[in-house]
This record gives C-alpha cells, structure tokens and sequence, in this order.
C-alpha cells in the first residue's frame, strides 16, 4: 500500500506569525492535537497542542505569543508514492507518530499519522513498532 492511499489529503496549518490562541482554536476546530506551521508557504515545523502546554502555558506566556516561539522546528517527511513500510519505519526511526507527505518537487501534500496506518490496514507489527518507539508528535 502506498502512503498516498492512506494518508489524510487535506493539511490545514497555521502560519508561524500567528497567535497560539490561533493555533489552539484551529486544533479544536479541526479536533487535532497537531498542526503543520507554514512560513513563506513552507512547510518549516509543526505545533502541537504539548507544544502550547510547554513552551507557553507551563512558562507563563501569553496567549498572542506566535507560533514560531512554541513549534518545532524541522520536520519529518515522507513521499506520497513510497510503500507505507518505508513511511512507519521513518516514523519508528524517528520516533515521530505524524509525517508530512510530500511529492517528488517536496511540495507538501498531506499529513500520516500511526493512526491512518493502524486505520488502513498496515500490518500489525509496524503499528506496534511505531507507537511502542515512544513516539511524540514531533521532534524537539
């Protein structure tokens, strides 16, 4: 099975310069505990609602600091056409639960989690090999 056949097609982010409010709303709207940050229509990390808990809320920060002061920086990717195997291996190596899924000119394309793997059928023991990795939602 191909990544492109089970990942999520839609990637709504927030862009670096906006509030975490902003980031925060958006996660409970789209009821995700993750977003991609965009800068400059780049994909240059991710925020997650951790991310807000810890490197705002747990340090006394506002809730218009932007985005870029709470995500991690960097991001993980893989390609929308390569076997999901060689997606949760990434995942697993990297101890990441979500990648952004890019095409072959690095455009991003749409986002795979453990979830989508455990949803569509991949087998068992990636699953397991990824989420027992101690995995977090991003780097950092």
């Amino acid at each position: 099975m191909r990544v492109k056949d089970c990942m999520s097609h839609h990637l709504e982010g927030v862009d670096g310069g906006d509030s975490v409010r902003t980031a925060a709303e958006r996660m409970t709207m789209l009821e995700v505990g993750s977003l991609p940050v965009f800068e400059g229509g780049r994909v240059v990390g991710m925020v997650t609602d951790r991310d807000l808990v810890v490197r705002v809320l747990a340090r006394g920060l506002d809730a218009s600091t932007p985005v870029h002061t709470a995500m991690t920086h960097g991001i993980v990717v893989c390609f929308a056409d390569e076997d999901v195997s060689v997606a949760a291996s990434t995942m697993a190596s990297e101890r990441v639960r979500r990648l952004i899924v890019v095409d072959r000119e690095l455009q991003p394309v749409g986002m795979l989690s453990v979830d989508d793997l455990a949803l569509h059928g991949c087998d068992p023991e990636l699953v397991a090999e990824v989420t027992s990795g101690g995995g977090t939602e991003t780097r950092g």
